[in-house]
C-alpha cells in the first residue's frame, strides 16, 4: 500500500526485503507482492495494476537489478488516478532532466523517483509494454521510450593522481614486505 511507505532521504521505510537463495523464492516473493497490487478495471482493460511495483535484487556479486512495473495513467478525476498520473509525470520530469545531462535533476518530486534514483544512476535498460488498441497511450509510451534512451550517465569519477600515486606505494611496500630477507648473524658480544 502507498500509506505504507514513506520515503526519506535515509531511503524508504516500509518496504519488504526478503533473503532469498533460489529462483523459485524470487517468483514466491514476487508472487507476494503483486497480492498487495493494487488492481481495478479502466477503459483499456478489466484488470488493470493501479500501482507501480518495485523489485530490487542484490545479487551474490553485488551487482544490483532494478525492475519497475509501472501503473499506466489513465484520463480520471479519481484520486488514485491523480497520484498515478503525478508520479509517472515526475519520472518523465526526471528522465528528461537525465536526457539534457545537466542541470538539477527533481528526484524529490515523488516517492516513485526518490525510490528510482539509485536504478537511474547506473545501467540501464528499458523494456515498454504497448498495446495496439490503446492508441495515445502506445504513444506517449513510445515517447517516453524515445526519451529514456537519450539519458546520458555522468562518467564514473577517475581517483585522483594523489590517490594513485599512494596506491603504487602501499603496494611497493606491501611487496617489500612479502619479499625474503637476508638474515644476519647475530652480532658477537662486545668485549670490555
Amino acid at each position: 500500500d502507498a500509506d505504507d511507505l514513506r520515503v526519506l532521504d535515509g531511503g524508504p521505510v516500509g518496504r519488504r526485503e526478503v533473503d532469498v537463495a533460489s529462483v523459485d523464492a524470487v517468483f514466491a516473493a514476487i508472487t507476494r507482492g503483486e497480492r498487495r497490487r493494487s488492481v481495478g478495471e479502466t477503459a483499456y482493460n478489466d484488470r488493470s495494476s493501479r500501482s507501480h511495483a518495485i523489485l530490487t535484487l542484490t545479487l551474490a556479486n553485488n551487482a544490483i537489478l532494478t525492475f519497475v512495473d509501472l501503473a499506466g495513467s489513465e484520463a480520471t478525476a479519481s484520486a488514485e488516478g491523480h497520484c498515478i498520473n503525478r508520479s509517472l509525470h515526475a519520472l518523465a520530469l526526471v528522465i528528461a532532466k537525465l536526457a539534457d545531462g545537466h542541470g538539477y535533476v527533481p528526484y524529490r518530486d515523488s516517492k516513485l523517483t526518490r525510490l528510482l534514483r539509485p536504478a537511474l544512476s547506473g545501467r540501464v535498460t528499458l523494456v515498454c509494454t504497448v498495446a495496439p488498441d490503446a492508441g495515445e497511450e502506445t504513444t506517449n509510451t513510445l515517447h517516453f521510450a524515445r526519451r529514456a534512451t537519450r539519458v546520458v550517465q555522468a562518467p564514473v569519477p577517475r581517483a585522483s593522481p594523489l590517490v594513485a600515486r599512494y596506491r603504487q606505494q602501499m603496494d611497493a611496500l606491501q611487496t617489500e614486505l612479502q619479499a625474503p630477507h637476508e638474515v644476519l648473524p647475530p652480532e658477537p658480544p662486545a668485549r670490555e
